[in-house]
Parts: structure tokens; C-alpha cells; sequence
């Protein structure tokens, strides 16, 4: 089976540290000592990771088309995870028109104290570049394609359009507020959270509309109307690290759906699989 992966791709950089003392020169800000740093995949590529981690090593591809540096294209051969080609040339470092979020965390609880993003959206030439060069142009030779939508710039209407021909399943998780762009893909899943959902505008023209509620359930809507809420067994989730844990449950809700074409199985799988690694800080296989 291959997956083809599209969207926004992101870098996490965490600068773990650890706090003795506050600021002589205010004594309400933190003095955070370094100990360690760690770059991770993030958005689109965080996604092609989990895709990658839930999927058959053996049997299964994963494609991947980004705005990537070699730095970046490294990390994704590492794991085993295909890419179109390079667009920045930097090798020991991330290029600086990637897009990257830090957080500084403290090092033994990984509580976060600070987020700092280096840009909001990609540069209009480079978002010129991806539509030069995507992989979506073949999008019909794939299995399955998932959209990473973090309105970064990469994915427009230009991209839809590309796309309508396409006959496999589309997966998508959007910030996108108006969902009336999606209504016009077949066979097309859209997963978006609370928060999105209440600010979701024609959610009513969406067939297949996942809405995930973090530790409450999640909702399958199908054209305004909700066809069957799904409860979660959070026992025990005390203080969950929910950093990527969209990126997870979408991963999770792909993989299973693929291989058994079951949506109410799927969505209770991606719930249970979701728990548990925001459970653990971690990503972990559970049992079908």
C-alpha cells in the first residue's frame, strides 16, 4: 500500500532546561538553565512519521512532498520515509525559510514554558516551488492521501483542483475555518477538533466529518447531521503530553481504515491508540 502525505511541513525544535533561580531583573520570569536540545518532525512530516509507525514496515510505502532542507531530508530517510526533492541545500542546520516551532520545556516533567515560531507562512516563491514540484501531479498512484492543512500556504484551491480526479480516500486535518473547500474531493474524511469545529464555517457540506474533543469523545457528522458519538477511556491520563497528538489519531484512523474499510472500527481504534500515546509521551502500537 502507499501513502502519499501533503501539506504543510513543519520542524520542532525543544530546548530542555531546568530552573534554580529567577531573573535579577524580574523576578516573575524564570532563569532556565540549557541541558539539552532536540529537533523532531512536525505537521505534515510528523504526520508521514506516525503514518510511517502504525503502517507495515515491510509491505507499506510512505511518500512525503515538502518544502524540505537536506538537514530535514535526513530525518525523513532516517525513518524510512520517501520525499520528492530538496529545495534548500543546508546540511548541519534547518534552512531559515523552513518553518520551525520551538518550545522551551523543562527537561524532567516536559512541561512547556515558551513557544516561539519562526514565521507564519511559507514565502510566496517557495510556495511556488512545492506546486512546481509536488507529488500530488501523481496522486493517482497512491493508495491513500492525507493533507496536513496547518494554513501555511501550501495548501489553496490549486491543490484541490489538482486532486478532484483522484479516486482513493482522502484524509484530511485542516485549520482551514471554511470547510466548504473539502466538499468538492470524493471519498474525502475531514478531522478537525473542538475548537475548530466551533469555528467551522459549512461544516454542513462535509459527508464524513470526524470531530475530535480531546478526553470527552469524538463525533461523526455527516452533513450537519452527528450519525454516532464515540467515548474514550481516558482512565488513568493523568497530565497527557498532547503535543502532535492530531497528527497521531489521524495517522492511527488512517492505517486502520485502509486495511479494514470499517469507519465506526477506525475511529474507536484511533481514539484508544491517541490515549495511549499521549498517555506515555510516546508513540506506541496497541492491539486492534
Amino acid at each position: 500500500m502507499k501513502f502519499l502525505i501533503l501539506g504543510d511541513p513543519v520542524l520542532d525544535r525543544f530546548v530542555y532546561g531546568i530552573v534554580h533561580r529567577q531573573s535579577p531583573e524580574d523576578q516573575s520570569i524564570p532563569v532556565i538553565d540549557f541541558v539539552a536540545e532536540d529537533y523532531q518532525l512536525g505537521g505534515a512530516l510528523k504526520t508521514a512519521e506516525c503514518i510511517r509507525f502504525f503502517s507495515d514496515k515491510l509491505k507499506d510505502e510512505v511518500y512525503v512532498s515538502s518544502i524540505i532542507s537536506n538537514f530535514t531530508a535526513n530525518m525523513l530517510k532516517q525513518k524510512n520515509i520517501f520525499y520528492d526533492s530538496i529545495i534548500f541545500e543546508e546540511q548541519n542546520k534547518p534552512h531559515v525559510r523552513e518553518l520551525i516551532k520551538e518550545r522551551i520545556m523543562h527537561s524532567e516533567t516536559h512541561k512547556q514554558f515558551l513557544r516561539l515560531d519562526n514565521r507564519l507562512c511559507f514565502d510566496s516563491g517557495d510556495i511556488q516551488r512545492y506546486k512546481n514540484k509536488c507529488y500530488y501531479y501523481n496522486a493517482k498512484e497512491f493508495d491513500a492521501v492525507i493533507i496536513s492543512d496547518y494554513e501555511k500556504g501550501l495548501v489553496d484551491n490549486f491543490l484541490i483542483e489538482k486532486l478532484k480526479e483522484v479516486q482513493c480516500p482522502f484524509f484530511v486535518d485542516t485549520k482551514k475555518e471554511n470547510l466548504s473547500l473539502w466538499s468538492d474531493l470524493k471519498n474525502c474524511f475531514v478531522k478537525i477538533n473542538r475548537k475548530e469545529f466551533e469555528k467551522a464555517k459549512n461544516s454542513d457540506l462535509i459527508e464524513n466529518l470526524i470531530v475530535t474533543r480531546g478526553r470527552e469523545s469524538t463525533l461523526l457528522i455527516s452533513y450537519g447531521e452527528i450519525l454516532k458519538e464515540f467515548t474514550i477511556d481516558n482512565e488513568n491520563c493523568i497530565d497527557p503530553y498532547v503535543i502532535g497528538a492530531g497528527d497521531i489519531w489521524l495517522s492511527a484512523f488512517v492505517v486502520f481504515y485502509m486495511k479494514n474499510k470499517n469507519l465506526h472500527e477506525s475511529i474507536m481504534y484511533a481514539n484508544k491508540t491517541a490515549t495511549e500515546c499521549v498517555k506515555k509521551g510516546k508513540l506506541v502500537k496497541i492491539e486492534n
